[in-house]
């Protein structure tokens, strides 16, 4: 998959837990120090389930991007309920 954006400094995402949402880990992603956008992490499975294979008419994916570990990632979310996700495609390894 295409890199639809690019970093001057670097991409990382960094996990965190949050005790509201017990649904699964929660993402930010950073450029350099500055926090870009966050979202729940969710599988490539779920990915393809909604946004290619039309299963939520509100699925859009917003982003891709690759990480300064090679990893590239999805920036995608449900415009219905105002949600966002980033989901792992793959890595470089």
């Amino acid at each position: 998959m295409k890199d639809t954006i690019k970093s001057k400094e670097g991409y990382k995402v960094r996990h965190y837990t949050c005790s509201v949402n017990e649904n699964g880990d929660n993402v930010v992603v950073f450029e350099g120090i500055h926090a870009l956008f966050s979202g729940k992490e969710r599988t490539m499975e779920d990915y393809i389930d909604e946004c290619k294979n039309g299963n939520n008419e509100c699925a859009v994916k917003f982003e891709v991007f690759t990480t300064v570990k090679g990893n590239q990632f999805i920036y995608w979310g449900d415009l219905e309920t105002g949600e966002d996700f980033v989901t792992k495609v793959g890595s470089k390894d």
